[in-house]
């Protein structure tokens, strides 16, 4: 009896010194909260600009900001912010939340906060990347957003790639593209397919794919309903999608390939 009360005394004592001692490591992440992570061998960092995920080789694959971001009013659009005035990695709950499921369950996410000037005047972008088994979800949550119909979610892809789809298509712009563009496109078995500038892609495209000049993919994105419109000069990507009553959040798959 005695033995059963010391072992089950000593049971939960190993169990709160190893509370403890996760407590206390995920405080210690939390003071240094995280501004870069790795998944599947890529490097998703933050700066006062943007989030970046570049490749295990340093290769840039594409860029995401409130910079390029857009929301949608009645009157037109307009982006996220015109300057960044201040942005952090997270408050301390956030962190410690972050660094929890970092260390217990091997989750992998990065939190970049910001706050911007745009003319609906200051305006909050929060954005959170986290890993998933085919690559990672960006998420966006901003404030205001009940003026807002629709979000447009901007990647700034990498500059010497291309953009293609399953039906082995290319997509340029009409006032852009150029002759070198077209023979690239054909040399890899591609057809050309010249949009507008302010003319979303095809309703029959169900993902885009983003691969280099051999033709080596470097992400896909999956439309989900999504309007897809292409800024080839700037190397942009935006998925237009509709902001319900209340909404203030919209997710974005993006698959990495290995």
């Amino acid at each position: 009896m005695e033995s059963s009360v010391f072992f089950k005394k000593g049971w939960w004592g190993l169990v709160a010194l190893a509370t403890i001692g996760l407590a206390s490591l995920a405080v210690t992440f939390a003071g240094n909260p995280f501004t870069q992570i790795f998944i599947k061998g890529d490097n998703i960092k933050s700066s006062a600009f943007n989030i970046s995920l570049s490749a295990g080789d340093g290769q840039l694959l594409f860029t995401v900001s409130p910079l390029n971001d857009f929301y949608y009013t009645i009157t037109g659009k307009d982006h996220f912010a015109d300057k960044i005035i201040r942005f952090n990695n997270g408050n301390l709950l956030e962190n410690i939340w972050l660094a929890s499921k970092a260390l217990l369950f091997n989750q992998q996410e990065l939190a970049w906060n910001t706050l911007g000037k745009s003319l609906v005047g200051e305006f909050t972008a929060n954005y959170l990347v986290e890993s998933t088994a085919k690559g990672v979800v960006l998420q966006r949550q901003i404030s205001p957003a009940d003026k807002f119909n629709y979000v447009g979610q901007v990647i700034k892809f990498c500059p010497d790639c291309l953009v293609t789809d399953a039906k082995k298509r290319a997509y340029f712009n009409a006032d852009t593209v150029q002759q070198a563009d077209i023979n690239t496109a054909t040399r890899l078995g591609l057809t050309p397919v010249v949009v507008g500038e302010n003319q979303f892609l095809s309703l029959d495209v169900a993902a885009v794919n983003v691969v280099d000049r051999e033709n080596n993919p470097k992400f896909t994105i999956p439309l989900n309903g999504a309007q897809v419109y292409l800024d080839y000069r700037w190397r942009l990507l935006e998925f237009k999608v509709p902001l319900g009553k209340g909404q203030n959040l919209v997710k974005q798959e993006i698959y990495l390939d290995e």
